[in-house]
């Protein structure tokens, strides 16, 4: 397959998002999509997003209306380098670099390549600053290798029908995580089971008789971030070193990570950053609280501390029940209100969210639904399993339809 040296520039046309002002209310709150990194990056095309602007918000930034089939790279911060596809007019904020395709190019195809470009833009990022930082300029001139149309369509295809079966299990865990997020609410937010019992008075309010206020800290037996000393990623490395930006919603994006060898990682050991099975990994920094979920296996692994640790204490509550509690948008808006410090780059201050109160419900009680969160989980992170191993083998695919190879008509998916 014959290729052509080209820059990004050379697929269409660049644009850089731009936010309508927030001084001005009536901006905000239409029609048009509004597309942030706080957004689900996660799949192939752009999600439902947290905010959409007016029409009249859109005549401040008009010539940053995104037409479908545009592909939108973030090129700063924990998200630097995902990609998504818009699939309506869209604009973004000036966090992502957009390339609105030209004739000579599919965009299913560019939205593959700058996904596998996105794994390596961290390492033009400017290093000056505390966030990583792609400019449109140093965007626009990164130099690829690109077939003809007729073979990026030929490629997209395959890569599509692999895409196609990650969705179909993305959609699947939605469901699950709303049937989990139902079940905690009814029975340990809106106490149905429990309406005919009897009630106390507590400082959250009327809770159900032998249930309790807690902290976090008296509910977890530990709660810490990751390692604050940074090992340099190590190319003959074998251990991964996490950040925030490899979590996906269910687990790990090793795809690109840091590798640290041995040594390193029997020092991270020592100063406990490695997770074990059961605790609860959360974004702390960045998108704080974006990504929450069950570490469902002890292996090889140190993170960095842009995420945090929560080990709960068995004795208290589960960590089934402790995820649900985390992953609830009452959570997420008091820590954001109450538990985070920094503009640039919001963390959640945990030292501070330690001293976060809730209800707990008696052992007894979470014993009741404790095996179908669990259950409920397991499904997930299977699904998630299954959706990384198609994911791995598509990223591995992309390479070798364009190197030759493997022939596009030799591969049946």
């Amino acid at each position: 397959m014959e290729l052509y040296k080209k820059h990004i520039s050379d697929l269409g046309r660049i644009v850089t998002g731009k936010t309508p002002r927030t001084s001005i209310p009536e901006n905000y709150g239409g029609e048009i999509p509004f597309l942030t990194p706080s957004d689900d990056l996660s799949g192939k095309y752009a999600p439902k997003t947290n905010k959409t602007i007016t029409q009249l918000g859109l005549n401040e930034v008009k010539n940053c209306l995104l037409p479908s089939k545009t592909v939108c790279v973030s090129c700063i911060g924990s998200d630097l380098g995902k990609a998504v596809i818009t699939d309506e007019p869209t604009v973004t904020n000036q966090q992502f670099n957009s390339i609105i395709p030209n004739e000579e190019n599919d965009a299913d195809f560019i939205y593959y390549l700058m996904s596998a470009v996105g794994k390596r833009l961290n390492f033009f990022s400017k290093t000056s600053t505390a966030v990583p930082i792609i400019n449109k300029s140093t965007f626009s001139g990164y130099e690829i290798d690109v077939p003809s149309i007729s073979n990026q369509r030929k490629i997209a295809k395959i890569l599509s029908s692999l895409d196609d079966k990650i969705e179909v299990n993305k959609r699947i865990n939605e469901n699950l995580e709303q049937q989990a997020q139902a079940l905690f609410k009814s029975w340990f937010v809106d106490f149905e089971p429990f309406k005919d019992g009897e009630f106390v008075e507590s400082e959250l309010g009327m809770i159900p008789k032998g249930w309790r206020v807690v902290t976090l800290n008296e509910a977890c037996k530990k709660i810490t971030d990751g390692s604050h000393y940074s090992p340099k990623d190590n190319a003959n490395g074998t251990i991964p070193m996490l950040s925030v930006k490899d979590m996906n919603h269910n687990g790990f994006d090793y795809s690109s990570c840091k590798m640290i060898d041995i040594d390193e990682f029997k020092r991270m050991k020592a100063n406990d950053c490695v997770p074990l099975k059961n605790d609860i990994l959360v974004a702390k920094d960045g998108s704080y609280l974006k990504e929450i979920f069950i570490c469902s296996e002890e292996i090889q692994q140190a993170i960095l501390s842009s995420i945090a640790i929560f080990r709960s204490n068995n004795e208290v509550i589960y960590p089934d029940i402790l995820l649900q509690l985390l992953r609830t948008p009452n959570v997420r808006k008091d820590v954001g209100d109450n538990y985070v410090s920094g503009s640039a780059l919001p963390r959640i201050v945990l030292k501070d969210f330690k001293k976060y109160k809730f209800i707990v419900a008696p052992i007894e009680v979470q014993n009741r639904v404790y095996e179908a969160l669990n259950s409920i989980n397991r499904s997930i992170n299977y699904n998630e399993r299954e959706s990384r191993r198609l994911a791995t083998l598509r990223d591995t695919l992309l390479p070798k339809l364009m190197s030759g190879e493997l022939k596009v008509n030799d591969i049946n998916v």
